[in-house]
C-alpha cells in the first residue's frame, strides 16, 4: 500500500486523520422519537405548504409555527427515498461532516495538525454518543460552527468576501432550526466586545486585544444577518420563536433535555468532568478576550440546560487549540526494530478490538431483544469466527513467520469487525423495539377505529408515532406547541403534567375530552395506564405485555377503549371540550 511507503511523519498524519472519525461508530443507533413528528411535518409541507394552525393534534385553532420546516422536509425526502436505513446513513454522514468542520476550526486557531486531530477524535466520540441523532441540531450546530470559523478567519486576516457568509448562514439557520437562530447573534457578542474594548482594556491574564474586526464590519454583519432572518415563511414570529417557546420553569423540570445536567447521569458526568478540565487548562494560559467570553457563555448555557451541551462541547473546547498550539507530543521517531514493530502491531490490534467492542455495544444489546436475534447473530458470530481464524492461521504471507499472538489478535479483530458491520447494518434496517411496539399498537387501534372517528389520547413520548401515522392525538413531544404563549389558546402541556403527576383527577380530565381511545404508557402515563384497567367505563383493548413472541416488550403500552352504553350516542369527533 502507498501509505506504507510514506515517511513516519506522513504516516502518522494520515492515521490521525482517519482515527479522528472513529467517534461516529459510537453513536446510539436507536431512532430519535422526535423523528416521527419531523417526518409528519416534512410530509405536510411537501403536500400542503406551510401551516399556520396546527394540523396534527385534536385541539382546534392552535396557532402554529413550524420552526424546523427545512430540516423536516430534508428528513422526509430522505425517508421517502430510502426509509430509516437512509436516515441512519445520513446521520453518520453528518457526523463525519461535523467532526471534519470541528477539525478545520481547531486547525485554524492552533496551526497544529496533530493537536487538531487528537481533539477532534476525543470530542467526536463525546458528541456522537450524546448528540448525533436525527434532529435539526445536526444542522444548526454545523451552521454555528461555520459562523465561528468565519469570525475567526476574519479576526486573523480581514477579507471582505468573508462578511456575506454570516448573513447566508443566518438565512439557513432560521429555516433549519429557528429556535437556534438567536444563537448566531450571541456568538457575535465576544467578537463585538473585543472591538469595543480594543485600546481600553488591559489585564495581565488576557492576551493583548488584537482583532481584524472593526465596528463597521461587525455592524454590517449584524444588520445583514438580521435582515436575512426575515427570509422565512413565518417572518418575525420565527425570529422571536425562542422567546415564546422556552424559559418556563415547570416545562424545564418536565422535559429531560431542558433540565440542568446532573452528576447522576452519564451526560452530566461527561460535561462536568470536561468543564473541570477546561477550567484548569484555561486558568494556566493567556487567551484573547473573545475566547474567555465564548467559554463563559457556552458554559453558562450548558450548566442551565442539557440541550445546550452540544454547543458547549463544540465551541467551549475550541480555545484549547489556541492554548495548546505549541504541543508536539506526537512528533516521535519510530523505532523500526522487529520487537518494536511487533509491539506496535499488537498494540494497534488491541486498540482496534476495544474500539469495535465499544462501537457495537448498543447494537448488541438491541438485537438480543429482536425475535430470533440471538440465534441469528450467534450463528453469524460462529461463521465469522471460523472465517477469520481460518484466514489468520492458514494464510502465509511472503517472508512472514508465524506469530501466534499476532494471528490470534488478527482473527479476533476480523471476527468482531465482520460482526460489527452486520450489527450496524442490521440495526439500521431493523426498527427499534420501542417504535415497533408503538406501530403495532397503531395497527391494533386502526383495526378498531379510524383517525376520522377517534378522539385519541396519547402521552408526550407516544404521540409522535401516531401523528406520523395520520392520527390527531391529545399531545405529543412538541412541548412548545401546547403552551399558551405560542398557541395563543390553551396551556395544554400544563394540563397534561397535572394529570400525569396526580394534581388533577383523571376522571375530571376524561370527562372534559370524551376520549374514545387512550394509548397509555407505563413509563409516562402511570396513572391512566394503571387505573383505567379497573375503570368500569373503559375496556382494555390491547396490552403489549400480553403479546408473546413479537419482541414488543421494550415499551409497556396499553390501549383502552371507552365503553358505549346501549342507547347513548357516540360523542362527535369535533365536539368542543366542556
Amino acid at each position: 500500500m502507498k501509505i506504507l511507503q510514506l515517511d513516519a511523519e506522513k504516516q502518522k498524519h494520515y492515521i490521525l486523520l482517519f482515527a479522528m472519525f472513529f467517534g461516529v461508530i459510537t453513536r446510539f443507533r436507536t431512532l430519535n422519537t422526535d423523528l416521527w413528528f419531523l417526518l409528519a411535518h416534512g410530509r405536510y409541507v411537501v403536500e400542503h405548504g406551510f401551516p399556520h394552525v396546527d394540523p396534527f393534534s385534536m385541539h382546534e385553532g392552535l396557532h402554529f409555527i413550524m420552526q424546523q420546516w427545512l430540516s423536516a422536509v430534508l428528513f422526509w425526502e430522505l425517508y421517502s427515498f430510502g426509509g430509516t436505513a437512509l436516515l441512519h446513513g445520513f446521520t453518520y454522514f453528518m457526523g463525519l461532516v461535523l467532526i471534519a468542520a470541528y477539525y478545520r476550526m481547531l486547525l485554524l486557531v492552533s496551526s497544529n495538525r496533530d493537536l487538531a486531530a487528537v481533539l477532534a477524535l476525543i470530542m467526536g466520540v463525546v458528541i456522537s454518543i450524546f448528540f448525533l441523532t436525527e434532529r435539526p441540531q445536526i444542522f444548526s450546530s454545523l451552521l454555528l460552527l461555520g459562523e465561528i470559523y468565519v469570525l475567526e478567519s476574519y479576526a486573523r486576516r480581514p477579507r471582505g468576501y468573508l462578511l456575506p457568509a454570516i448573513p447566508v448562514l443566518s438565512a439557513l439557520l432560521i429555516n433549519m432550526h429557528a429556535a437556534m437562530w438567536l444563537m448566531l447573534f450571541v456568538l457575535l457578542l465576544p467578537y463585538g466586545a473585543e472591538v469595543l474594548l480594543k485600546g481600553h482594556l488591559s489585564l495581565s491574564w488576557l492576551r493583548p486585544l488584537e482583532t481584524g474586526w472593526s465596528f463597521k464590519a461587525i455592524l454590517f454583519v449584524l444588520v445583514l444577518s438580521l435582515l436575512s432572518g426575515f427570509l422565512n415563511p413565518y417572518g418575525p414570529e420565527a425570529m422571536t420563536y425562542l422567546f415564546h417557546s422556552y424559559g418556563n420553569e415547570a416545562v424545564n423540570a418536565a422535559i429531560d433535555e431542558m433540565r440542568a445536567p446532573s452528576w447522576a447521569t452519564p451526560f452530566g458526568k461527561a460535561l462536568l468532568i470536561l468543564y473541570t478540565v477546561l477550567l484548569l487548562a484555561y486558568a494556566r494560559a493567556k487567551m484573547p478576550l473573545r475566547y474567555v467570553l465564548l467559554v463563559a457563555g457556552m458554559s453558562l448555557l450548558a450548566l442551565m440546560h442539557m440541550r445546550s451541551g452540544f454547543l458547549f462541547f463544540l465551541l467551549a473546547t475550541m480555545p484549547l487549540g489556541y492554548c495548546w498550539r505549541g504541543w508536539s507530543g506526537l512528533r516521535l521517531t519510530l523505532d523500526r526494530s522487529p520487537q518494536a514493530v511487533r509491539f506496535r502491531k499488537l498494540f494497534m490490534l488491541v486498540i482496534i478490538l476495544t474500539a469495535l467492542f465499544v462501537g457495537i455495544k448498543g447494537d448488541a444489546s438491541a438485537v438480543i431483544l429482536m425475535p430470533g436475534g440471538t440465534a441469528l447473530y450467534g450463528g453469524l458470530f460462529i461463521l465469522f469466527a471460523v472465517l477469520s481464524f481460518g484466514i489468520a492461521f492458514l494464510w502465509k504471507g511472503a517472508g512472514e513467520r508465524k506469530d501466534f499472538s499476532l494471528r490470534l489478535l488478527s482473527a479476533l479483530v476480523g471476527t468482531i469487525f465482520l460482526l460489527s458491520l452486520s450489527l450496524i447494518v442490521g440495526h439500521s434496517i431493523e426498527m427499534p423495539q420501542a417504535e415497533k411496539t408503538l406501530f403495532r399498537a397503531e395497527e391494533v387501534l386502526r383495526a378498531d377505529t379510524t383517525p376520522e372517528k377517534a378522539r385519541l389520547y396519547t402521552g408526550y413520548q407516544t404521540g409522535d408515532a401516531f401523528i406520523f401515522k395520520g392520527w390527531k392525538p391529545y399531545i405529543d413531544a412538541r412541548a412548545e406547541v401546547y403552551m399558551k404563549s405560542l398557541n395563543k389558546k390553551d396551556d395544554i402541556l400544563f394540563e397534561y403534567l397535572f394529570v400525569k403527576n396526580g394534581m388533577m383527577d383523571y376522571k375530571t380530565f376524561l370527562d372534559k375530552y370524551h376520549f374514545t381511545h387512550l394509548v397509555t404508557s407505563g413509563e409516562e402515563d402511570t396513572i391512566l395506564y394503571t387505573y383505567l384497567k379497573d375503570d368500569p367505563d373503559y375496556e382494555l383493548l390491547w396490552d403489549s405485555q400480553e403479546v408473546q413472541g413479537e419482541g414488543l416488550r421494550a415499551w409497556n403500552i396499553r390501549i383502552y377503549k371507552k365503553k358505549s352504553p346501549a342507547g347513548i350516542e357516540e360523542v362527535p369527533k369535533n365536539r368542543e371540550a366542556r
